[in-house]
């Protein structure tokens, strides 16, 4: 479920296994203690995706996520002010990386948001080509 506090206290985000390759993110409202039932769980991704790790923006009006599988890699989806439902499609994030350098999975990791910068976990990957002989037939 990985939740994920909205800035103000109010709701809380999570992404749930739906298969082995299918994860959905979901914005639920928190009311004190009380339970929450899952026909107030809004969807924020499809339901036929790979989409995990919520973030909030500082703000809370947007919901960074990671879309594992996909080219763009991080998306931001708008949210409503007041109900926290998805405005619009999500918007890609662009990240710039060199050509050995990759998005760590969030599922496994933080993002963190200020008002102006992101900071997340990146790997440079590092290789040799190695060369040997095959082992000698009998």
């Amino acid at each position: 479920m990985y939740p994920e506090l909205s800035p103000d206290n109010r709701w809380i985000a999570f992404f749930i296994f739906k298969s082995a390759d299918t994860f959905q993110i979901f914005v639920a409202p928190l009311r004190g203690s009380e339970e929450i039932s899952r026909s107030a769980w809004i969807p924020i991704s499809g339901d036929k995706a790979r989409n995990v790790a919520p973030t909030w923006s500082p703000d809370g009006n947007l919901l960074y996520f990671d879309a594992v599988g996909t080219e763009d890699r991080m998306f931001a989806q708008p949210l409503d002010r007041e109900t926290r439902r998805p405005v619009g499609a999500p918007i890609p994030v662009p990240i710039d990386f060199g050509p050995r350098q990759f998005l760590r999975n969030w599922s496994e990791s933080v993002l963190q948001l200020s008002r102006d910068r992101m900071v997340f976990p990146a790997e440079q990957d590092t290789s040799n080509i190695w060369l040997m002989d095959l082992p000698a037939r009998r």
